[in-house]
């Protein structure tokens, strides 16, 4: 049985749209940009996080169906500092409950 989570429909599109917004991003720019606005010790502390994040993992998930257990994913590469994170649609689209992620599909 498949949980409802208010506003799935509404958060896949608004994924999509905030991804294809990102993809537009120059990312080097905007560091530059807001570099300014950080103090030594907290970009000493952003750079050391970035460094020690994990590029050589990546996690596949084929056909997620319950969107609670999408979020806990995404959550969880969140935590462990994984860059990628693939999603394999079928049937039905890749949708997050955001009060699960709690922030992690940003």
């Amino acid at each position: 049985m498949r949980r409802s989570t208010p506003n799935c429909s509404f958060v896949a599109q608004e994924q999509r749209r905030l991804l294809a917004a990102l993809d537009a991003l120059d990312v080097a720019a905007v560091a530059r940009t807001l570099e300014e606005f950080v103090t030594d010790e907290r970009r000493a502390r952003l750079r050391g996080v970035i460094a020690s994040r994990l590029d050589a993992v990546t996690v596949a998930m084929d056909a997620p169906h319950d969107p609670h257990n999408g979020a806990a994913v995404l959550r969880s590469c969140d935590a462990f500092g994984l860059q990628r994170l693939h999603i394999i649609e079928r049937a039905e689209p890749f949708l997050v409950s955001n009060t699960i992620s709690r922030g992690s599909e940003r």
